[in-house]
């Protein structure tokens, strides 16, 4: 009875899937949807559509395969002809104040979340993008309250423990941003933001043996993930490994190349390390990416001086620019290098 029953429904779904009436289209939709394909669930529900234009539902469905492509603004109008059909459930809201916020409509955005959170008061996620969208209008203290709000609604929901977290790391406050990282990777040990913004705690406290493991494991989770290379290269030098410091910072420039700290690091280990052509070559680089950095001007006149360059090489005419450019050492260095 079981193995008839089963192809019974195999039939019933094989027949409404092969049908081009409104419901065959919407099954062709979500199949296509499921295996990431989201023109052709697009275009299957604009088919649902053309059959049942009065049928908010099929609105809502085509407006997600849009989300998701970043197409907002055919997903708001979307959701905007489901809102004047009278699609029943507010979680039209959240989404489409999501694809706003993404848009960068905030205050619209924040319209949208505010009727949200009004028809659905337990909707968390929600909250939490409301939340997310203050930040992006600079209301901290309104998004430190509905990430809270979320929180005390799903204690483990993982964007908004994050995002609480970071509204105290980027005010500086670690010591307040820790507990919510360590909370996320408790409750998911891979997430590469709570293990990064854990390892650069840890490094400005420089208590690098726990940063270098923290950095190790968010590099292991997203090896694309250019500021931990940064970070577990700074630990690294200021423990006692210089050369893993180069190779990490290395790393770092195959994926950012023109981020201009990044030389600027390696030619200070380079130099450190007696490598001074390489060390040049480094700071060289720096200085065509950033040239307002006096810090990089005078580094480059000093690695001049150890290769005997100071005179044909104008290194004084470098440690002129660092001081033109207000870098404080670069009096001392004319002094001892430029009689």
């Amino acid at each position: 009875m079981r193995q008839l029953a089963l192809i019974s429904f195999f039939l019933v779904v094989s027949f409404a899937y092969g049908q081009d009436d409104y419901e065959g289209f919407i099954i062709k939709g979500k199949i296509a949807e499921e295996k990431g394909d989201y023109d052709a669930a697009a275009a299957a529900y604009s088919e649902a559509i053309r059959l049942e234009p009065k049928n908010p539902d099929a609105y809502v469905m085509r407006a997600e395969p849009y989300r998701k492509m970043e197409n907002y603004a055919a997903a708001i109008s979307d959701y905007d002809k489901a809102e004047k059909l009278h699609f029943p459930e507010p979680f039209l809201y959240n989404f489409r104040g999501l694809c706003k916020s993404n848009k960068g409509d905030y205050a619209d955005a924040l319209k949208d979340f505010d009727k949200g959170v009004k028809l659905s008061p337990d909707d968390y996620t929600c909250l939490t993008n409301r939340g997310a969208t203050k930040i992006l209008v600079g209301d901290r203290s309104g998004a430190t309250k509905d990430f809270d709000a979320a929180l005390k609604i799903n204690p483990n929901y993982e964007i908004a423990i994050f995002n609480r977290g970071m509204i105290e790391y980027d005010a500086g406050k670690h010591a307040e941003s820790r507990p919510y990282f360590l909370k996320l990777v408790a409750l998911n040990p891979i997430h590469v933001d709570a293990n990064y913004c854990l390892g650069m705690i840890a490094a400005a406290e420089q208590d690098f043996e726990p940063a270098i493991s923290y950095l190790s494991t968010a590099i292991t989770c997203d090896p694309l993930k250019t500021q931990a290379w940064g970070g577990r290269a700074f630990c690294k030098a200021h423990s006692g490994d210089p050369s893993g410091a180069i190779e990490d910072l290395g790393k770092a420039i195959a994926l950012d190349p023109a981020r201009a700290g990044f030389y600027s690091d390696r030619a200070l280990l380079l130099a450190k390390n007696g490598d001074f052509n390489r060390a040049l070559t480094d700071i060289e680089q720096s200085i065509q990416l950033d040239p307002g950095n006096g810090k990089d001007w005078y580094i480059r006149g000093m690695i001049k001086v150890e290769l005997n360059m100071n005179q044909d090489a104008n290194a004084c005419n470098d440690f002129e620019k660092a001081k033109a450019l207000g870098f404080s050492k670069a009096e001392e260095a004319l002094r001892n290098n430029c009689k």
